[in-house]
This record gives structure tokens, sequence and C-alpha cells, in this order.
């Protein structure tokens, strides 16, 4: 049985549709993957299977007391309120310290307990938020964009352990995510979100994703919103002979060395966002070199948007070069 049945899901925010007709499922164990430029929907369908937003139409079912762990995409925290790590786990009801102790076992982080949240790097963060989301021991685990401000290694050592849980605890995986090596290693389905609020979805990981759009592009989807046509589309004529035959990729040569080195900036940016975040985790360093903090406070902000808009050129350069 499903963990999360959803069928002809629509979601408006703003009176804009932001779902369209949204129908998938979620087995036990699955790792299932979103995929798509900002404002494509991702959050949106997030919110909408925890509960957080409220459908315009359409329905979704959960199996009968469905445990649901959720890790944000951003928590902000003020750094001068003191709280450990311990005290944040108490938040918003006390939990046991067993169970606190199994959770940051569980999440890596079983040496901060007694850290405050605002010394913590990144990463450390990161697997703090993860331990609060398996203190209820969750069948379904949802993360949006959880290594969002992490470098590559970070990155790299966040999502390992990510797959570590699922194999203890047996929990389904949702998460958006734009690590394609991630994706091809253990995503078990891919959603793809298409824009005008429309999710396709697709067996396997990010090269299974491609190659089933590049061969067949509604042929994999577990459920489609596409309504038959009443005539078959005409075959295209046969170009004139003189013309030069159109690229394979769809890309002109400029966005195709665009396509190239992206990734090359991707991680440089990711880089430098890992070192302005272990700056900043400095608790100190607001009250010894305030220009030094609002510095790096500001060049961080800049970094991540610049992080986002390469991320979204880049997924826009794959999906083309692909059709």
């Amino acid at each position: 049985m499903s963990l999360v049945d959803m069928s002809g899901l629509n979601v408006q925010l703003g009176g804009q549709t932001v779902l369209h007709h949204v129908e998938f499922s979620i087995d036990p164990g699955e790792i299932v993957t979103i995929v798509g430029p900002n404002g494509s929907g991702k959050t949106s369908l997030l919110r909408a299977i925890i509960g957080a937003t409220q459908p315009a139409t359409g329905r979704i079912r959960q199996s009968d007391g469905l445990r649901i762990g959720y890790v944000p995409q951003k928590l902000h925290i003020d750094p001068t309120l003191p709280m450990t790590v311990r005290r944040f786990l108490d938040l918003p009801q006390r939990v046991r310290d067993e169970a606190a102790r199994d959770a940051l076992d569980e999440a890596g982080a079983g040496a901060l307990t007694g850290r405050q949240m605002s010394g913590l790097s990144g990463g450390q963060f990161q697997r703090v938020l993860l331990a609060r989301a398996l203190l209820s021991k969750p069948e379904l685990l949802i993360l949006d964009e959880a290594t969002q401000g992490l470098d590559q290694p970070g990155s790299a050592a966040f999502y390992q352990k990510i797959a570590e849980v699922r194999d203890h605890l047996g929990c389904a995986v949702l998460m958006v995510s734009h690590d394609r090596d991630f994706l091809d290693r253990v995503a078990t389905t891919t959603i793809a979100m298409e824009g005008n609020g429309r999710a396709t979805v697709y067996a396997g990981g990010w090269s299974d994703y491609r190659s089933q759009r590049a061969e067949a592009p509604t042929s994999h989807r577990r459920d489609t919103d596409v309504k038959p046509t009443s005539a078959p589309t005409p075959a295209a004529a046969p170009k004139p002979a003189s013309k030069p035959a159109a690229r394979k990729s769809g890309l002109s040569f400029t966005e195709k060395h665009r396509l190239d080195t992206l990734p090359g900036e991707i991680a440089r940016l990711e880089a430098e966002i890992g070192k302005l975040t272990e700056l900043l985790a400095d608790p100190d360093l607001f009250t010894r070199e305030p220009v030094k903090f609002r510095k790096a406070t500001e060049a961080l902000s800049e970094r991540q948007a610049r992080l986002s808009a390469a991320e979204d050129e880049w997924l826009v350069l794959e999906e083309k070069a692909s059709a």
C-alpha cells in the first residue's frame, strides 16, 4: 500500500495555479527526487503533502497514521539567542533524552548535543535539523533542498547520510535535489516539474529521466494528465537538402558552451558559500568584527542568489539539450 497517493492535485497561491493536475504515489522504501527550476512548484508540492498548503481541488491520501519527518530548506535562529542542540530538539515539545540521543546519533550529530546552535557549521546545522525530523521515527522523510548553502563535500556527506538513514529505518524519502550523482546512485523515481504547475514522473534517477524524456517524453510516466488527441499528429515534412541539419542537442553553440561551463561555476559558488558559512558560524564575529560580519553576510546572500540562478540555468539547458 502506498504511503502517499496524489490524484488530480491543483494548488493555487495568490489566485495563480502553481500545481496543476499532479498525480503520483510514494511507496515504502522509495527515494523520490523532485527536480525543476525555481518557481516551478517544488516547495508547493512538498507543503501540500505535509498539509501546510491546502489544495484547491484533487486529493492527497495518506496511509493510516503516517509519520512524516520534514527538513526545511531554511530555518533562521536568532544568533543572539542562547540555545543548545539538546534544547532545540525540545521545541515545540519536550522529548526524552534517550530519543534525542538516538536521533542525533542516527543523523551523525551525536557529538553536538551540548553545542550552541549559533556555533554550528552549515553541515552540522543540517544534521541537527535531520535529527529533529527523525524524532518521530518517520515512515516518510521529506527534505526541501536541505543542502542549500553547503559546499560540495558537505552536500555529498549529507546525501550519504540520507541514504544510510533510509537503509537503516526503511523509510521512504521525498526530496528536492539538483545533485545528479546522488540522483543516479540512489533515486528510484524522479519527478520533473515541467512548468505551468505540471509534473511528470519517471522511473529511476537523473540519467534515466534524461534518456526516457529523450526517447518518449510521455511513455514512462507513472501518471499523466495528457489527454489523447482526436487525430494523430501528421508527420513532419522532410527538410530541403540545401538547409543544414538541426543540432541534435537543440542547443546553439553558445548555449552548449554555457552548459559545459556551468558545472564548474556551480562548484566554485558552492565552495565560496561553504567558506562564508563557516566564517559566519563564529558566534563572536558579529561583536568582534561587525564590518566583516556585515560584508560576509552580504556576500553569502549574493553567492546564494547566483548559485540558485546558475542551477536554474543549468536545468533549463539540460532540458533543452535532451528535448
